[in-house]
């Protein structure tokens, strides 16, 4: 609520409270600020239009890494 320009998307409650449940509240808080806005701020934009995007080169780069691994993805 603090920060209006980032947005909420699934899965963040999973990052929040595990950070909460290491951390403790008060440096909760803190670190999840850092971490949204540091890392994670082109996935919790209005729109998944940016993710997407991101998203787009996750395949490429196992392809390249771990042809193996993608082969197994593909199926």
């Amino acid at each position: 609520m603090k920060r209006k320009d980032l947005s909420y998307y699934q899965g963040y409650h999973d990052v929040a409270v595990t950070t909460l449940l290491v951390a403790g509240k008060d440096a909760a808080f803190h670190i999840l600020e850092r971490i949204s806005i540091a890392h994670l701020s082109d996935c919790m934009l209005p729109t998944m239009e940016r993710t997407m995007y991101l998203l787009n080169y996750i395949y490429p780069l196992i392809q390249r890494i771990n042809p193996h691994l993608a082969e197994r993805m593909d199926r």
